[in-house]
């Protein structure tokens, strides 16, 4: 009896998440072309931010937000001359771990986009990663 009962109760749970994915609107379907903002947080990846900035800017609807967490290189230079626009952080407020203020940081720069995508500066993508 139990093992019929648990059986139903995993059924109308997994009825309920189609019912609700039904309702998520599809990003193809949403726009033509999404608005994107791609925040990387980076600290020291002047070596690492160009192969991720040549996949990522220029993309239809992407606006790319390098935060640049007090990095002791070129990582804002190198960000700049990739197409990106640079956020200067002296680093984390009290509390904040550096990683997470940069995200922090990078969302506040948000304006019209529809979606926040981020990237860690040593990925790499591909040109059509947000069409």
């Amino acid at each position: 009896m139990l093992g019929v009962l648990s059986g139903a109760v995993s059924v109308l749970r997994s009825a309920r998440t189609v019912t609700q994915w039904q309702h998520v609107a599809d990003l193809s379907a949403s726009s033509k072309t999404a608005s994107v903002l791609a925040v990387v947080p980076a600290r020291n990846e002047e070596a690492t931010l160009p192969s991720l900035l040549s996949g990522l800017v220029g993309q239809p609807g992407v606006r790319v937000v390098v935060v640049d967490d007090s990095s002791a290189d070129a990582t804002a230079l190198v960000a700049r001359s990739g197409g990106a626009e640079v956020i200067e952080s002296s680093g984390p407020d009290f509390g904040w771990a550096g990683k997470t203020h940069a995200m922090h940081l990078g969302v506040h720069a948000a304006q019209d986009e529809e979606w926040l995508l981020f990237m860690d500066a040593d990925v790499t993508c591909t040109p059509d990663l947000a069409g």
